[in-house]
């Protein structure tokens, strides 16, 4: 499974920048809104830190 976040893909760009924090946030939208949290997330390089960050936050 693929994540589209804000301002990639096909997903309209957020209203300013966002950092790992304000990405693992989205990612943490996501799994509620589509119903697949919490789950195991597995990821590479900047996904990776979206990922320890997002687990920091809401284990």
């Amino acid at each position: 499974m693929a994540v589209d976040l804000p301002g990639f893909g096909r997903t309209p760009g957020p209203p300013g920048p966002l950092d790992v924090h304000g990405l693992s946030l989205a990612l943490a939208d996501w799994l509620r809104a589509t119903g697949r949290g919490p789950a195991p997330l597995v990821a590479d390089s900047t996904p990776a830190r979206r990922t320890r960050e997002r687990r920091a936050r809401q284990p």
